[in-house]
């Protein structure tokens, strides 16, 4: 009898013993639980505080080289003072009505190569439907201080890439007065209220446009883009496309022509050669 009295009083204190045990287990995972999460805001303030150090330095960086400054699409009427071009628009209802009246399949240029043509606006044409409104393969940077800024790759950018669609304002060019510096000829028509004359149309980039307008002139043989035109809806679009690969950071050149810079040659001081010329202060 004596031998189970004693089991029987043994049973609470085995049974205080568990449970104290399991406070204590409990305790320590609040514990781990309450470290873990310290050490989680520790690396978090740890990361924060490294992300304002980068920012800082790179500020200061840009602060001090304003020539390694980057700008966006986002940036061009707030810094450049041009309106994002989405899309082509006509100056007036002059030249809106103008182009409505045509029908560019019987155009000369269209005539000149009509199956190239018909290729291009299946290949280009959903480019232009599309558009490219958040392309981010792309910045403005200054690219010297005899140029002005200039287009740069943000990422590298395959051959025959298409590199955007060269938007603007349709404006009659006026000889002496129309600003065409930021401009491609877009063609020249009868004019219906006067058929003794023609109207020469630009598409303006100037103060309407994309950042296709900051891309730089080289000589055809150097430029590693090429411009197409592209019948699409009736239109004609100009479409820059890659000419070969263009590594990640480096600048877009394309040629504006022999006729730009004869136009310019007097401006310019240009002499015989003003591709040439204009190579030297590259």
């Amino acid at each position: 009898m004596a031998s189970k009295d004693k089991k029987l009083e043994s049973t609470p204190c085995q049974s205080k013993s568990c449970v104290g045990k399991l406070i204590f287990l409990a305790l320590c995972a609040l514990f781990m639980i309450f470290q873990i999460s310290q050490i989680k805001k520790t690396s978090d303030i740890i990361e924060d505080i490294g992300k304002s150090i980068r920012s800082e330095v790179c500020q200061t960086y840009i602060d001090e080289h304003p020539q390694e400054k980057h700008y966006f699409g986002k940036d061009l009427e707030s810094i450049f003072n041009v309106k994002h071009a989405l899309k082509t628009v006509s100056q007036n209802d002059f030249i809106e009505n103008l182009l409505n009246g045509m029908d560019i399949t019987q155009s000369e240029r269209y005539q000149q190569d009509v199956i190239e043509y018909e290729k291009r606006t299946v290949q280009y044409g959903p480019y232009i439907e599309r558009g490219f409104e958040n392309d981010e393969r792309f910045y403005i940077k200054l690219s010297s201080q005899q140029v002005g800024y200039g287009l740069f790759a943000n990422v590298d950018i395959l051959p025959n890439s298409v590199i955007g669609v060269y938007h603007g304002t349709l404006t009659h060019v006026k000889p002496y007065y129309t600003d065409t510096d930021y401009a491609w000829d877009y063609g020249t028509f009868p004019n219906p209220e006067n058929p003794e004359e023609n109207v020469e149309i630009c598409i303006d980039g100037r103060t309407y446009g994309t950042w296709l307008r900051f891309v730089n002139h080289k000589n055809d043989a150097e430029a590693n883009t090429y411009a197409i035109y592209v019948p699409y809806k009736n239109r004609w679009y100009i479409v820059y496309i890659a000419r070969n690969f263009i590594p990640k950071d480096s600048e877009l050149f394309i040629s504006y022509g022999d006729s730009y810079w004869d136009a310019r040659a007097e401006t310019y001081d240009f002499e015989a050669e003003p591709e040439k010329a204009y190579n030297k202060e590259l």
